[in-house]
């Protein structure tokens, strides 16, 4: 059990707070049990002269009168057996509480008394030193403040009194015990700031995870919108081809009606001359001699007008029922161009020249810049083409031309697989000739080239062809060798030019819905090529006044038209390769692109490019190539050095390369 004796009731509170089980009285300590004031202040005390001393150093003490017992009472009262540990701090009013005990009937192991005069350094255990000495206690230990005493039975604890308190007992000062519970406290802080921030992150992930699934939603919401802003685009497209599908059919009505009608009266009039021939009296006179039958006359003339009729009929019926496809490649017997470069005989084939469109015009380059290639003897001497014996291969410059079986070996070249990636636009006989005969011609070929890595994709996935079997060559471009003014009129001020047919992924609905936004009311649009059937919705968007009509021209009147135009406007949803911003560039025109790869794979940063459904991020594009300049020069010369890139000696150059892979001894 222990014991400590305070000058200070705040001590006693404190040691409740540190101790399980403390017995703390407020009870003055004193060598007779009577009532004695105590000046109770900062370093409270029964001594009225240490308290005016505490006075004059500043400290107000208040006076009370407490109720005094001795020490040996409280041990009675209070105590058990054994009392380990004794500690007297009563600011001089040692001697009366030393004084207060029986020491031989309580004896406490340890004692601890405080042994200096209040606030100083000057010794005072004199006083009552020698009652603890004479009831057997021995000194063992001074800290500077306090004396140390041990009982006489219990020596053998006074080793532990040897030496001060030291490193090795595990002893710290009060200082270095304050600065780790400082530091301690900090570390507490530190960590639950740590918690706190730990929260945060957490808090903040958890927005950010909520951002992003807003962002993920708002993304699904925009291609909802795109969806169905293509799905009425399409739509709408369909309308129109059945509008136009059905003003052909009446106009063909009409005109069969008329020639059925002029077939009718030319019957009509012959059989009016017979009878009024046979009824004639000198058709009488003279028939003994005539033998003349007019049914066998008339009937032939009645049974061609009537054939004249239907054929015409007929092809105008086919006519239309064929609008998306040239030609029909199966009526058409293969005729081949040879080709001799080197050793190596390449046989052309040469339907594909009669095509009007983007096609026919890589086909005529492509033939031409083989047989320029043939007359140049570097291509032996650089060791591209073997010398050694005679070679054939057979190349296809697109699918639509290629016959069924495919002679061996061959090169094809198949540009896009537009129908087979948006089948609902075009008519089912095209999609069906996709999925049938030209998917079989594909397989039969030794070899496929194709214009860009995404079509080259496109055509392995759809077509189930070995990407191995597929090799990538790009288009060459070539300039209009001349420009000459049109006789039509061309828009005066800034205007902007489509190249291209009004073909659903040709997609030129949002640039007509881009010239509706006012910050281009003042820019007009020239339209080049089959793409009359888009005047209805030039009309119908209140455009006609600032959108012209071109039609098919020669390339020197379309030369004229890009070259003077603010921009080339390339809006199609899907492209193989996309030649016309190339052509455009050569003559220091810049374009405006549909963000779709294969557009983004051959012009990279030397183009604009917009959203193919964001009628407004066209019409930003066109505005601020017609606001700025500068920006525009410094985009056409980039577009400029690009398509300079493309050269047809690069590209015939690969392609003679593949076609000598391919061949095989003749």
């Amino acid at each position: 059990m222990t014991f400590r004796c305070f000058r200070k009731p705040s001590y006693s509170a404190k040691l409740v707070c540190i101790r399980s089980h403390p017995l703390c009285q407020r009870q003055g300590i004193i060598s007779e049990a009577y009532r004695k004031g105590l000046f109770q202040s900062f370093l409270s005390t029964v001594s009225s002269s240490i308290a005016q001393k505490h006075t004059k150093n500043g400290f107000v003490s208040t006076e009370r009168n407490v109720k005094c017992m001795t020490l040996a009472t409280i041990f009675k009262k209070y105590s058990k057996p054994d009392i380990h540990f004794l500690k007297i701090d009563v600011e001089g009013h040692e001697e009366q509480v030393v004084c207060g005990n029986i020491w031989d009937l309580y004896r406490p192991w340890v004692l601890v008394i405080e042994a200096t005069e209040p606030t100083t350094q000057i010794e005072s255990y004199s006083a009552w030193e020698n009652v603890l000495l004479d009831a057997n206690y021995r000194f063992v230990y001074s800290d500077g403040l306090n004396r140390y005493y041990l009982a006489h039975e219990r020596q053998e604890l006074a080793a532990a009194f040897k030496a001060p308190p030291n490193t090795f007992d595990g002893f710290i000062t009060y200082q270095h015990f304050k600065a780790e519970d400082r530091a301690a406290q900090a570390e507490d802080r530190a960590a639950q700031a740590e918690d706190r921030a730990a929260q945060a992150e957490d808090r903040a992930a958890q927005a950010e995870d909520r951002a992003a699934q807003a962002e993920d939603r708002a993304a699904q919401a925009e291609d909802r919108a795109a969806q169905a802003e293509d799905r009425a685009t399409r739509i709408g497209y369909s309308n129109r081809r059945l509008e136009e599908y059905s003003r052909q059919q009446e106009e063909r009505s009409h005109i069969s009606l008329s020639q059925l009608s002029s077939a009718q009266q030319q019957i009509n009039n012959a059989l009016a001359l017979s009878e009024m021939m046979t009824k004639s009296l000198s058709w009488r006179l003279t028939s003994p001699l005539r033998h003349f039958n007019p049914q066998h006359q008339i009937a032939p003339f009645i049974k061609r007008a009537f054939r004249q009729s239907n054929a015409q009929e007929r092809n105008l019926q086919q006519a239309g029922a064929t609008d998306s496809v040239p030609v029909t490649p199966n009526a058409i017997p293969s005729q081949y161009i040879p080709v001799q470069i080197g050793n190596l005989e390449v046989s052309y084939e040469s339907a594909a020249l009669c095509d009007r469109r983007g096609i026919g015009r890589v086909s005529h380059a492509i033939l031409n810049h083989l047989e320029r290639a043939g007359t140049l003897s570097s291509l032996d001497n650089s060791g591209s083409l073997s010398s050694v014996g005679h070679r054939k291969v057979f190349f296809f410059s697109t699918v639509h031309w290629a016959p069924e079986p495919l002679p061996q070996p061959s090169v094809l070249m198949i540009h896009d697989i537009i129908p087979l990636l948006f089948p609902e636009i075009f008519p089912d006989e095209i999609v069906a000739d996709w999925r049938g005969r030209f998917l079989r011609i594909a397989e039969q070929a030794s070899c496929i080239v194709t214009i860009s890595d995404s079509s080259a994709a496109d055509i392995s996935r759809h077509l189930r062809v070995s990407k191995d079997k597929i090799r990538v060559i790009y288009n060459g471009v070539t300039s209009f060798s001349e420009t000459i003014k049109p006789k039509t009129p061309i828009p005066s001020s800034h205007y902007i030019v489509y190249l291209g047919s009004y073909d659903h992924h040709k997609n030129l609905d949002v640039v007509l819905k881009a010239m509706l936004r006012p910050e281009l009311s003042h820019i007009s649009l020239a339209l080049i090529g089959e793409n009359s059937a888009s005047d209805p919705i030039v009309k119908e968007f209140g455009l006609s006044s600032r959108v012209y009509f071109f039609g098919h021209i020669p390339d020197g009147q379309i030369g004229y038209i890009l070259k003077n135009a603010l921009a080339l406007v390339f809006p199609s949803i899907y492209e193989g390769f996309g030649l016309p911003p190339l052509e455009a560039a050569l003559l220091g025109t810049p374009s405006i692109c549909s963000r779709r790869p294969a557009m983004t794979e051959v012009l990279k940063d030397a183009a604009l490019f917009a959203d193919p459904h964001r009628p407004e991020e066209w019409s930003a594009h066109i505005a601020n190539l017609a606001e700025d300049a500068k920006f525009r020069k410094d985009l056409s010369i980039k577009a400029q050095a690009r398509a300079e890139t493309f050269t047809w000696d690069a590209t015939i150059k690969r392609l003679v390369k593949i076609l000598q892979d391919v061949s095989i001894p003749s």
